[in-house]
């Protein structure tokens, strides 16, 4: 057989033997030939194969990548948290802390079910605690599983509905369809904002917040909530509506206090300590 006729030349890498073409380097085919000999095709040696699978997964690592990138843009994650994650997380913390870390990660790891079944979390306690940081946690382990995120608070959300109105970036709606379709909303430091005002009338914030919960809870869609107050004193002190406090109890498939001193004093004072 005549490797010529059938217009295949060898390359500077190539050498050829018994009418078949090898690489140089791991001296496999370089070349198929069919059983009858009237059909041959140049192939990939084994070491092209290798590398064309290693770009191959170079190139799905880079889109991974990406991915995650949007994703972790698109949660709206403080750059403050962005490296926030179980495993660098100082457990030199309360007991009730440390048990609300366990809870978050059994969270993260059934999060297929948690997704089917619209399960939430409540966390609660004293400012300076970590429940925001927890939340952070959460969400960039499951960025990182390309789960849809995103992390806010009632203050941002009035700040984008209002801008809504003098802007064309966003509508209203638009803005409320995205936080009521995400796989997961969490909703940090709940009830810092009073829905009464002086005169018992609702602020402006009251319907927007019912209808974000109102949609999630009927879609079954989880939810994450961090708070100050525990969910009673929503309704008791900071004006939320019985229907609404309602929602976010059904939502909540735990609820989680979590105590002790500020965390954040106590890494000032140790700041503060080592650097006299």
């Amino acid at each position: 057989m005549n490797l010529i006729d059938y217009g295949i030349k060898l390359r500077a890498d190539e050498y050829a033997k018994d009418s078949m073409i090898y690489c140089k380097k791991c001296h496999t085919q370089r070349i198929f030939v069919s059983e009858d000999k009237k059909f041959v095709v140049r192939c990939l040696c084994e070491c092209q194969s290798e590398e064309k699978e290693k770009q191959l997964e170079l190139e799905k690592q880079k889109q991974r990548l990406e991915k995650v990138k949007q994703l972790k843009e698109m949660s709206l994650l403080g750059r403050k948290y962005k490296n926030s994650t179980f495993e660098n997380l100082d457990l030199n913390r309360p007991e009730s802390f440390l048990k609300a870390v366990k809870r978050c990660q059994a969270y993260c790891k059934a999060w297929d079910e948690i997704k089917n079944k619209g399960y939430g979390l409540y966390l609660y306690g004293d400012v300076g605690t970590g429940k925001t940081e927890l939340m952070a946690c959460i969400c960039n382990y499951l960025t990182e599983k390309f789960v849809p995120v995103i992390i806010t608070n009632f203050l941002e959300i009035s700040k984008k509905l209002r801008a809504s109105y003098t802007n064309e970036l966003e509508t209203e709606n638009e803005i409320i369809e995205k936080l009521s379709r995400v796989d997961l909303l969490i909703l940090d430091d709940v009830g810092a904002e009073k829905l009464k005002k002086k005169d018992n009338t609702d602020s402006f914030m009251q319907e927007k917040i019912y209808d974000i919960i109102n949609r999630r809870y009927i879609n079954q869609m989880p939810t994450l909530f961090t708070s100050n107050y525990c969910i009673q004193d929503l309704l008791d002190e900071r004006g939320f509506e019985e229907r609404t406090v309602d929602r976010i109890a059904e939502m909540s498939n735990a609820v989680i206090k979590v105590d002790g001193d500020s965390y954040r004093e106590i890494v000032c004072k140790r700041k503060t300590k080592e650097a006299l």
